[in-house]
């Protein structure tokens, strides 16, 4: 008898063919980007007149979930541009390709469901012939991955606005003034813009690896990717003008031309040398630089680079003349604006050289903030990369600490591969933790006589009876329950956590001591559902997928939590940093 898993596996294939036949992809390639980055906005922004609320998580995952579907929509022609981007969305049958791009949001979803359900993470029940409920395998399973998720989002980059001063009063309100002088003064908008924000990701990789890996400097990639954001934001500052006079306006004509003006902006297409002089003179970087960072961002006519949760923000077309033309969402060139995204498209694009020149970094660099954040204690011995050896048996330590008032000590192995998106990169992820346990396992297992040796040795002093506390770090998240399931008594942590908690420590008065670190994170992952309001809910989706019976319906977990409360964790851990 067929599992209800296996008879929902077995509509994958049936759902795959539906969405490439989807008539949307025979309209032209700009009026296929326009209609899915005006969908994006109202999820991210909310109505232009305020009466439907933003969506900014949902909108957020919908972002990484396109990049599944973007290689159907670069065969779409791409002969026709179009006039304006309202002309551009007409071209399309606008009430079924409206359809059409729902049911690819919807597939994108899918691309991300499916291969979960293979390997296991739900189980499935089946209440009628194409009715489907999933649920947890377990309810350790279901804590699990809510605490994965939590430490994922504590630890995902953030851009945030400083005080914009005075000159974005001057400019904001009269962008829109007059339509032909629009993109001169959105320039020192995008100046201003660069000049207050501020992004809360570290670094990856070392400045003399990127350089040998492409040859630009980290302060370059930093500076570019800065510039990126401060043009999305800029675009959303003119579209929000224009949604404001289409609101305020008791005209239905200026309300047509105001809501034209804000699709201009929510889904621009410019001219490539403007664009990228534009980028060239505000982030300071050389034009081979430029050129070089570009590829990386750039969204091919084979779709190469758009994977795991990657969406290249911008795509390039041809106009009159054989004119470079571009096309960009604001949302989603801000969301895609980040060092793991340059990582994973460098991965993506050179994987071999991402093993030779980068990857030795990702690791050192996690190091280096552990390292850091304990450094700021007084009366702590630290030491780093310490091979060991006792009889046949040999490991390294990563990082150990030795608290001599407590006479305990902390051994860290890190493990730092690319931040994962979708279940292929948790798989990877989940390898490189089972090795950091694996390691913790091989000293935990020596006699104690022979630990006390090893500590004893490192420290050049003699150690008798330490309590060692076992810690595997990572960068972001951990993985699903195959590796929470076998920490046990170690601890996990990544760098915004283990800085919390020594705040915590040091708010409180209290004497810092390794057990009470220990005791503080476990504390805090415990909290962390009730410190961010997040909780599971149950929704139903249903995905259309051709024939007589029109689609299968899904009833799946999805967890809620608050944003703004991480956001401005986010901002409390940036701000507390030297």
């Amino acid at each position: 008898m067929t599992s209800a898993r296996d008879e929902l596996l077995r509509h994958e294939p049936e759902l795959d063919s539906y969405v490439a036949a989807l008539p949307l992809f025979h309209g032209q390639r700009r009026s296929v980007l326009t209609l899915i980055y005006t969908v994006l906005h109202e999820f991210m922004e909310g109505s232009f007149d305020g009466t439907t609320p933003p969506r900014r998580s949902t909108g957020e995952a919908l972002i990484n979930r396109l990049a599944h579907v973007l290689s159907l929509v670069v065969r779409c022609p791409d002969e026709q541009i179009g006039t304006n981007a309202r002309n551009a969305i007409l071209a399309l049958d606008s009430a079924n390709a409206t359809l059409d791009v729902a049911q690819l949001l919807l597939y994108g979803h899918a691309c991300e469901l499916f291969p979960e359900l293979h390997k296991g993470w739900y189980l499935a029940e089946q209440p009628s012939a194409r009715q489907f409920t999933l649920l947890h395998p377990s309810e350790d399973f279901k804590k699990a991955e809510e605490r994965d998720v939590l430490l994922s989002e504590l630890a995902l980059p953030l851009w945030f606005k400083g005080p914009l001063g005075s000159g974005f009063e001057r400019i904001h309100g009269k962008i829109l003034a007059n339509k032909d002088q629009a993109y001169g003064k959105v320039v020192p908008l995008t100046k201003l813009y660069y000049e207050s924000i501020l992004s809360t990701e570290k670094p990856y990789f070392y400045d003399a690896s990127l350089q040998d890996a492409i040859g630009v400097s980290l302060p370059d990639l930093k500076n570019f990717l800065r510039a990126m954001a401060a043009v999305a934001l800029s675009w959303l500052t003119a579209a929000a003008e224009a949604a404001r006079r289409a609101t305020n306006t008791g005209r239905p004509r200026n309300r047509e031309k105001w809501l034209g003006e804000m699709l201009e902006w929510t889904s621009p297409l410019v001219n490539a040398n403007f664009l990228e002089g534009l980028l060239i003179a505000i982030s300071g970087v050389s034009e081979q630089a430029a050129v070089k960072l570009l590829e990386f961002f750039t969204l091919d006519s084979e779709a190469t680079l758009a994977s795991d949760g990657f969406f290249p923000p911008f795509h390039y077309l041809k106009g009159e003349n054989a004119s470079r033309l571009v096309i960009f969402s604001p949302h989603v060139l801000l969301h895609m604006a980040s060092q793991r995204n340059f990582l994973y498209a460098y991965f993506k694009n050179d994987s071999q050289g991402f093993d030779e020149k980068i990857s030795a970094d990702l690791e050192a660099l996690l190091l280096d903030d552990i390292e850091a954040e304990f450094s700021r204690i007084e009366g702590m011995l630290i030491a780093r990369n310490k091979v060991w050896k006792r009889s046949k048996v040999a490991g390294e330590f990563d990082l150990i600490i030795y608290d001599p008032s407590t006479n305990s000590v902390m051994h860290v192995q890190a493990k730092a591969p690319i931040p994962p998106q979708g279940a292929r990169m948790v798989t990877r992820l989940e390898g490189r933790m089972r090795e950091g346990l694996s390691q913790l396992e091989k000293f935990r297992t020596l006699p104690p006589g022979d630990q006390d040796a090893i500590i004893s040795e490192i420290f050049s002093r003699t150690i008798e009876g330490a309590d060692v506390h076992d810690v595997l770090a990572g960068r972001t998240s951990f993985g699903t329950a195959a590796v929470w399931s076998k920490l046990d008594n170690v601890t996990p942590v990544n760098p915004p956590l283990l800085r919390v908690a020594i705040d915590g420590i040091a708010a409180t008065g209290s004497t810092f001591t390794i057990p009470a670190l220990v005791t503080q994170l476990v504390a805090l992952l415990d909290e962390m559902p009730e410190s961010f309001s997040s909780s599971w809910r149950y929704e139903t989706v249903a995905f259309r997928s051709g024939g007589s019976a029109g689609g299968i319906a899904v009833k799946l977990p999805l967890l809620d939590l608050d944003s703004k409360k991480i956001q401005k964790q986010h901002i409390k851990i940036f701000l507390s940093q030297d």
